[in-house]
């Protein structure tokens, strides 16, 4: 999951490049560290992890959108400070033993207002 999660988005631009590995970077260590959370609490390590990592996915596809907008400026604090202003809510709608529906919805925050940008809707399947 970790390997595919990470190939899934490349750039060609190294700005871009330089982003998406910071943001893989934290989300590595944000898997770790709910990890061990779950150790701690007895919650699954693998759901722990998973949740770490995908918690921050939504930057990954704003960044590689980035190269059809030229216009944006490819300074690090620039490209941190705009995924910085996305806010995901989700929720699982069905769980069961061997998979889960969830949904997902991201906001855009501006001047302390949220404006829907995007819906998703996932099954995640146990193997």
């Amino acid at each position: 999951m970790g390997f595919s999660l990470q190939n899934l988005f490349t750039s060609s631009e190294p700005a871009l490049q330089q982003a998406f590995r910071t943001r893989w970077r934290s989300a590595r260590e944000r898997a770790a560290h709910c990890a061990v959370l779950a150790q701690r609490t007895g919650m699954s390590l693998d759901d722990a992890m998973l949740g770490g990592l995908l918690q921050d996915i939504g930057s990954l596809p704003l960044l590689s959108e980035l190269e059809h907008w030229p216009n944006v400026p490819r300074e690090s604090e620039t490209l941190q400070e705009l995924c910085e202003r996305l806010l995901c809510r989700a929720e699982v709608l069905k769980a069961g033993q061997r998979q889960a529906v969830c949904r997902a919805d991201v906001f855009a925050l501006k001047d302390g207002q949220e404006k829907l940008v995007a819906t998703g809707l996932a099954t995640i399947a146990r193997v």
